[in-house]
């Protein structure tokens, strides 16, 4: 039998086992793909689980595999140039959010990745240029534009940094970001009314552990027992003294050696303060007479542990 009659016949048999396997191969790849999808989007969701944990290197090792499963996703794209951002691979992350502004040039949430990006790496004057030139289009985005007065204030230009809080206040409702910017805007020029700022950003929102924490910075600049008081005194009449914080007012007493401090540690710890929370660098600065006693209040089971 001549080589093409073999082929002819092998062609006219052999069609319903082509078919067959023509079938069989796009139904694997389908489900390859499908598969693929699937490991994408279950990586992507521990990404997630482990960036709201803030363990951020973990993030980005779950975000890089679940694009290397599906390059397409503009979501798993996305947040792992924002955790390359928090990870310091400043280039990394300029290079993914490049390649989808390429697809979506207008996307603001982009722009303000992209301009968030280049404020933290150092390059501040590119990142007000791209904040300044997304506003002037959406002045709308609030998010966007609390972005740009931070970086006003970190490079100091407060007036332009008071035109965009301007802004805010009159266009916006005052929610406790933008309260805490305002109290920025003051601390930084050594205003004494950023306190009340801070505290009223607190009111709104008892979790913003920036605005607490800068208070704590205010307590301690204070080295007066009467000038504690009044600041304890207008956390306590806003509703917003956590035990934590009333924690912090009991130690910088001690350290100032003002006896008042321990009825501050007593109430904190009836008010829920977990003792297991205080460490030996809290103690490092009291005096060894202040030590003695705050340890005896802790507990026997802390004296060996924090002398």
């Amino acid at each position: 039998m001549k080589g093409s009659q073999l082929i002819s016949r092998l062609i006219r048999f052999g069609k319903p086992l082509l078919i067959v396997l023509l079938f069989l191969f796009v139904t694997i790849s389908c489900s390859t793909l499908s598969d693929r999808t699937i490991l994408s989007d279950a990586y992507y969701n521990l990404g997630n689980s482990e960036l709201d944990k803030g363990n951020n290197q973990e993030a980005e090792k779950y975000y890089f595999t679940a694009l290397s499963y599906n390059s397409d996703n503009r979501s798993v794209s996305y947040n792992l140039a924002i955790v390359y951002t928090l990870n310091g691979k400043f280039t990394a992350a300029e290079n993914l959010l490049d390649i989808l502004l390429l697809d979506d040039p207008d996307n603001v949430i982009i722009l303000n990745a992209i301009a968030w990006n280049m404020y933290k790496s150092g390059d501040l004057n590119k990142a007000v240029e791209i904040y300044e030139s997304v506003l002037s289009n959406n002045p709308a985005y609030d998010e966007l534009r609390k972005n740009c007065i931070r970086v006003y204030l970190e490079v100091g230009d407060f007036d332009r940094a008071s035109q965009h809080i301007d802004f805010l206040i009159e266009n916006s409702s005052l929610d406790s970001e933008t309260l805490f910017l305002q109290g920025e805007w003051l601390f930084l020029q050594n205003n004494p009314e950023a306190e009340d700022w801070y505290i009223a950003s607190l009111e709104k929102d008892s979790s913003n552990s920036v605005a607490e924490n800068t208070l704590k910075e205010i307590l301690h600049t204070l080295s007066e027992e009467k000038s504690i008081r009044e600041l304890y005194e207008k956390l306590d009449a806003a509703g917003v003294l956590s035990p934590n914080l009333i924690y912090e007012f009991s130690l910088h007493l001690l350290t100032l050696e003002e006896l008042s401090g321990y009825d501050y540690f007593r109430e904190a710890v009836l008010l829920g303060f977990d003792v297991t929370q205080v460490t030996k660098s809290d103690t490092s600065t009291l005096s060894d007479p202040i030590k003695k006693e705050f340890l005896h209040l802790l507990g026997e089971e802390f004296v060996g542990k924090y002398k």
